[in-house]
């Protein structure tokens, strides 16, 4: 009778830790997904924590997936969260929010080195040479610019937009 308890309470375990990948990770890309950034983000304010958050957008991404399939469009996005955590050597968490949409939460003194690393990202998809198209980033930091998590999320999208119009269009 206890190994049948015991069996269904490893299982059950098993499941609720699968339950919770699931919801806070990212299948595509193996990043935090957005449940997690909103957790994460709210302990550090709970904790009046100072961080920024930088939204970033991939440029041109739907001419990737348009020209080259979904397919590699899905390695692109994943070469690119591999490199761009890279960057961040610990001084930061990236999570993918949709799409091509990510947020990074940066803790570091200053985010302007990972910023300028960003801004000269170069790589190459393998298997049909999609060469990296560039990326537009806007930041806020907290408590400065806000002391909610929606105001940063939203200042730092609308400043990241900014930077993107700049740019050529694709």
């Amino acid at each position: 009778m206890n190994f049948i308890i015991i069996y269904y309470l490893v299982i059950n375990y098993k499941n609720i830790n699968d339950l919770k990948e699931i919801a806070y990770m990212d299948s595509l890309t193996g990043l935090k997904n957005r449940n997690s950034l909103f957790h994460e983000a709210q302990e550090l304010i709970r904790k009046n924590q100072r961080f920024y958050l930088i939204f970033i957008d991939l440029d041109c991404f739907k001419q990737v997936n348009d020209l080259y399939g979904h397919l590699a469009g899905d390695e692109y996005l994943c070469v690119f969260a591999g490199k761009t955590e890279k960057f961040l050597k610990n001084q930061g968490m990236l999570y993918r929010m949709s799409g091509d949409e990510f947020i990074c939460l940066f803790m570091g003194k200053a985010p302007e080195e990972f910023l300028e690393k960003l801004s000269h990202l170069s790589f190459s998809v393998t298997d049909c040479y999609i060469p990296f198209k560039g990326c537009s980033a806007g930041s806020a930091v907290f408590p400065d610019d806000c002391l909610s998590l929606d105001k940063p999320i939203s200042l730092a999208d609308k400043k990241m937009y900014r930077k993107k119009n700049k740019k050529h269009s694709c």
